[in-house]
Parts: structure tokens; sequence; C-alpha cells
């Protein structure tokens, strides 16, 4: 076990439910900047900004108090400015009666997967037309759109994505629809 979490790629920890944190990885530390000892029987609060530890805390409560997991976004500011954006699954650690007796996280950074996709979106907003990708069903279920369909077609984006509200299929002229399953 412990191979496991020197080894891992991801941040790994232990806190129990007053929220002191039992075990960290070495990664929790390089993320943090926080030494093992100094992060051991310390809160959220005791080591990060405010609004930071506010949030983790959060999240630690909901599965301390429904006994299930959470995966959601945690931002983590570093002290160079930039902030992490870390994926975080927190889960319920229990004892042989199934009390739980602490929380157990991993988190991913995923703070360069954050930034390609800005990129990508600053990208497609700035192409004239309308770019897409689909399911090649029936309906052309849209998986992704960009903003531009709005222009097209007076209808936001946000109506064709997994058929919402209408298919992209809803909106092609029956005279045209031919001409569009046979592109």
């Amino acid at each position: 076990m412990n191979a496991v979490l020197a080894h891992s790629p991801a941040v790994i920890y232990l806190k129990d439910l007053e929220g002191r944190y039992l075990m960290v990885n070495p990664i929790w530390c390089e993320v943090t900047g926080i030494t093992r000892e100094h992060a051991i029987g310390a809160t959220d609060h005791d080591l990060l900004q405010r609004e930071t530890a506010e949030r983790f805390v959060l999240n630690d409560r909901r599965v301390a108090e429904t006994g299930e997991p959470v995966q959601s976004e945690e931002y983590l500011p570093q002290s160079d400015g930039v902030v992490h954006t870390l994926m975080s699954y927190k889960f319920p650690v229990a004892d042989e009666e199934g009390r739980v007796f602490a929380v157990g996280g991993v988190s991913t950074d995923i703070t360069e997967i954050k930034q390609r996709e800005r990129q990508y979106r600053v990208l497609v907003d700035t192409i004239p037309g309308t770019v897409y990708r689909c399911r090649l069903d029936e309906h052309w279920t849209m998986l992704f759109m960009s903003q531009e369909v709005e222009t097209l077609t007076g209808y936001p984006t946000a109506d064709f994505l997994n058929n919402a509200v209408r298919s992209f299929a809803s909106v092609i002229h029956p005279e045209d629809a031919e001409t569009v399953d046979n592109t």
C-alpha cells in the first residue's frame, strides 16, 4: 500500500471527521507545497486560504453526512498565483460496523486539460459557421456545438445538445433532408 501512495501520480489523502489530515501522499505535498509533517493533524483551515478551505470542507461534509462519494472540480491557488483545477473524488471510509470515521480523497490535477478546453473554445467560437460533433443517428444528436448555431437557426446551442429541446434534424428543411443525408 505504501508503494501505491508513494508512486501514484494522483493526490491522495485521508481526513478524520473533524477535517484533520490523517494521511497525505508525496504528490499531495508537491501540489500543495505543504510538508507531510505540517499537514498531519492540521485542517484545511489551518493550511489553505479561507475560501479554498471552505469549499474543500463543504465537499468533505457532504461525504461524511450522506455516506456517499462526491466527485467535483476543486480549485487550489498556488503561491505563484496560478489556480490549479483538481478533479476530486471524495468517499466515506467506514469501520467494520459500517460507521464512517474518515473521508478519503483522490484528486487529479486537470489544469492543463482545462486550459486546452479554453483554447479550443476560443478557436471554435472564432470560426465563422457552426462547428459541431454529433452522433450519426436519425436525429443528428449533437454532442458538441458552437454558439454560432444560434445565428444560423435562431435557437440557442443548449436546445440542440443531446436533443434537449429539439434535434438538429428537426431544423433541416424537408426539401433539403435528402441532400443533407447524402453528404
